[in-house]
């Protein structure tokens, strides 16, 4: 997609998935690159502060191949800003162990929070019917 539409389509969406997720008291920056390497792209990325409130949500414009899979990635990574409490327990764990004991741990963390943003979607999509786009609303003159 050209990256000045991802721009205005992020800007339109990134708060109201803020008052969504009750996000308001984060400061969540958007950046724009290329994530991965050419065999191993990804769409989006999120790093999360929770001791500052601090997330920088990073966007692949290459990867989004229309509105609906870009807000589809935008809410995804901000699902992620909602368990990165769970970093600070991750970051204790990996002062207490060995690096090849920590490999192990590091695998089943990534997929116990890939499942969780899971479950957020699908609650969003199936259970509460939120949509992923916001409705515009068309005026009968």
């Amino acid at each position: 997609m050209d990256k000045s539409l991802v721009q205005k389509i992020i800007r339109r969406e990134l708060n109201r998935y803020r008052k969504l997720l009750s996000l308001q008291d984060w400061t969540i920056t958007i950046k724009y690159n290329w994530i991965g390497d050419e065999d191993d792209a990804t769409c989006g990325d999120c790093e999360a502060n929770p001791n500052y409130k601090t997330a920088a949500i990073t966007i692949n414009p290459d990867m989004a191949a229309n509105e609906k899979e870009l807000i589809h990635t935008l809410r995804h990574e901000m699902f992620h800003i909602l368990h990165a409490s769970f970093e600070t327990y991750r970051n204790t764990v990996e002062k207490l162990i060995t690096d090849k004991e920590f490999k192990a741990v590091e695998e089943v963390f990534d997929r116990c929070r890939e499942d969780l943003v899971m479950c957020l979607e699908s609650m969003f999509d199936k259970g509460l019917k939120i949509p992923l786009e916001k409705k515009k609303i068309i005026r009968k003159k």
